[in-house]
């Protein structure tokens, strides 16, 4: 049971591409102690993806879904 006084930190970025941008990600995550980040246009291809690996903390999952084709596209959720 949580307590009522509780609180989830949650952010969101449009990356428009997670290609070097992996100390820029997990710096938004510790420096607003976020519970949640939602990341949308990753531009990555698969789940196994090394990007994902690269922004996701230690003691983070991640949940995603890659662009299926072309430019654009993929959502990542990573979360504590």
């Amino acid at each position: 049971m949580r307590s009522a006084d509780a609180t989830m930190m949650i952010g969101w970025l449009n990356v428009q591409s997670l290609t070097n941008k992996a100390v820029a990600v997990n710096t938004v995550i510790a420096d607003h102690s976020l519970d949640i980040l939602a990341l949308t246009e990753t531009w990555h291809s698969a789940s196994d993806d090394v990007r994902l690996r690269l922004v996701t903390p230690a003691d983070y999952a991640v949940v995603d879904t890659a662009r299926s084709s072309g430019r654009g596209g993929g959502v990542t959720i990573i979360y504590r």
